[in-house]
């Protein structure tokens, strides 16, 4: 059984995406083993530096003893006392944390072996440190009281002190101790480096798996490759070629690709539809001829057709031709008459709108007498209430004069009582200033109503002259009355002179237009004789445009049949 190609494409999807995705795994796992690696070399580090301080603080201790029973000097002996009390957690490191240097161990993972080979050094140095302590307190003058304290007071023993420090017993211990010391280092090197192996060994281990799949990765894509190219590619050019060449007319063309799937079945659908085509070419080589035998006896008809229509023409148009002269003299009379009964409505109508206008100026002119009336009472009024606003701004004039008295009286006191408040000294420094503002307030009152003097005299001006100019526009709005009592006159007699006109055309229209009825009778009958014999020559014309366009139709059926025929003819069946 054949692979179709949506099976063939899915398989190499499938196979694709598990390798791409057991690569995504391996990635994963080497990121993992290689962070797992540095983190084991870190830790294996910091053992290192853990035994390592250890070891250092070990020695530090033995030069600070040496150094205090040498010297004397009690900084020594803090510092000694300071070392032992940062690796046993008392005090803080250089890094900031209280920690002991045990608990640094456990923390990164040492081993009870390992724990063991310290303890063993822990347990050798009790004689290395009682030799320190008994060294260090000859010095201080205290010395062992029997039961291991150092109760019991001397003079300080330098000699002993540096005896216990430097002779072959001191030396003992420290080879003593120095041998679990190196085993401990030596156990955590293996250790943390047979950590680190494994890892390493992992680590290449992953990328070789890594390696090998991307080598069958692009094994699978060259064998896919070659696949695709076998299955489709090669059946597409084949199958593009059979295509071209029947696209170029060759219908008896056999397409050469075969075997099963798509592009199988594709070939033998594009087979079966060429020999289709070339049966449709060959019923329309049939057809085409046969086409050409019928166009050529409709030419022969539609040419007898049409010289049977011509004669037929001819005939109507000549009876048309006289009863279309008939409707036209019975239609120019109509006309004329219409004309005539229209121009005499439109004169009527003309006479009604003078009689309409007429009227609305007879009404206007009334309006107009009422608005001169009105006018003149206003005036008159207005004449009478600005005599009033002169005879209030007199008045007001009377009593600015008498303001303006009081200030220039009150302004003289307020000079007197300057005067005064001067001679007074200082107690009248506070009545001066008094005076003064009374003195500035009888001056801005002065001002002010010299202000309102000038104000008022223009307004008595002014009234003055507007009460002349009402006088005027009182004796033009008098004539105007009178002009529009004569207007209202003669438009009424115009009025009905008018109204008599009209009465007449209106008599003179209805006697046409019953004359323009009879003579539109008339023309319709002979215009409906005319249309009648017109739409026979119609349809003799259409007729005769008809047979006209069988016969071009027949030789363009007759062209179109020997372009079939050629084209047909590109076919190879």
């Amino acid at each position: 059984m054949v692979m179709t190609l949506k099976k063939l494409f899915v398989s190499i999807f499938f196979v694709f995406s598990a390798l791409f995705i057991c690569q995504m795994i391996l990635i994963l796992l080497l990121l993992d083993a290689q962070n797992k690696l540095q983190s084991e070399q870190k830790i294996r580090y910091k053992s290192y530096l853990a035994a390592n301080e250890f070891l250092n603080s070990s020695c530090e201790l033995t030069r600070l003893a040496r150094t205090y029973v040498v010297t004397g000097q009690s900084k020594y002996e803090t510092r000694y006392n300071d070392v032992i009390a940062v690796r046993n957690g008392q005090k803080p490191r250089p890094d900031g944390r209280t920690i002991s240097l045990r608990q640094i161990m456990k923390n990164l993972g040492f081993t009870a072996e390992e724990f063991s080979m310290l303890d063993e050094a822990i347990a050798k140095s009790d004689g290395l440190v009682a030799t320190e302590k008994k060294a260090m307190n000859a010095v201080k003058g205290l010395f062992d009281d029997g039961s291991g304290n150092y109760t019991k007071s001397g003079s300080p023993n330098t000699e002993l002190a540096r005896e216990l420090m430097f002779n072959q017993q001191y030396h003992m211990y420290i080879q003593d101790i120095m041998q679990p010391v190196n085993r401990f280092f030596s156990r955590l090197d293996q250790r943390t480096r047979t950590t680190c192996d494994l890892l390493k060994k992992k680590v290449d281990t992953y990328i070789k798996v890594f390696v090998a799949t991307l080598v069958v990765f692009f094994l699978c894509l060259i064998f896919s490759g070659w696949i695709i190219y076998a299955r489709v590619i090669r059946s597409l050019g084949l199958l593009t070629e059979d295509v071209t060449e029947i696209g170029e007319g060759n219908l008896a063309r056999v397409i050469e690709v075969s075997g099963g799937g798509e592009i199988g079945q594709l070939a033998r659908a594009l087979q079966a539809m060429v020999n289709n085509l070339a049966n449709m070419v060959r019923i329309i080589v049939s057809g085409v001829q046969t086409l050409r035998i019928a166009s050529g006896e409709l030419s022969v008809i539609s040419a007898g057709m049409e010289k049977t229509v011509k004669s037929t023409r001819e005939l109507s148009n000549n009876s048309a031709a006289a009863t279309e002269e008939m409707s036209a003299n019975m239609g120019s009379i109509a006309a004329t008459s219409e004309e005539s009964a229209t121009n005499l409505k439109v004169i009527a109508l003309g006479t009604e709108q003078i009689n309409v206008a007429e009227q609305e100026i007879v009404n206007k002119s009334e309006e107009a007498r009422n608005i001169v009336h009105e006018a003149v009472t206003k005036s008159v009024t207005a004449s009478k209430q600005l005599e009033t606003l002169g005879n209030a701004a007199e008045k007001i004039s009377g009593v600015i004069e008498v303001i303006r008295d009081i200030s220039e009286q009150t302004n003289l006191l307020a000079l007197n009582a300057t005067i005064e408040a001067a001679s007074a000294g200082e107690s009248g420094k506070a009545f001066a200033v008094v005076a003064n503002e009374i003195k500035e307030l009888a001056s801005q009152t002065t001002d002010a109503t010299q202000d309102i003097r000038a104000k008022i005299s223009g307004i008595q001006t002014a009234t003055s002259e507007t009460i002349k100019e009402i006088g005027k526009v009182t004796d033009v709005i008098s004539n105007f009355d009178e002009i529009v009592n004569s207007i209202a006159a003669a438009v009424e007699e115009q009025l009905s002179t008018t109204e008599e006109i009209s009465r007449n055309l209106q008599q003179a229209t209805v006697g046409i237009s019953e004359m323009s009825v009879s003579i539109v009778e008339s023309a319709e009958v002979s215009t409906s004789i005319a249309e009648d014999i017109a739409m026979v020559s119609r349809a003799g014309t259409r007729v005769a445009k008809d047979s006209s366009q069988v016969h071009e139709s027949s030789v363009k059926l007759d062209k179109l049949a020997e372009e079939l025929t050629a084209m047909v003819a590109s076919f190879r069946i």
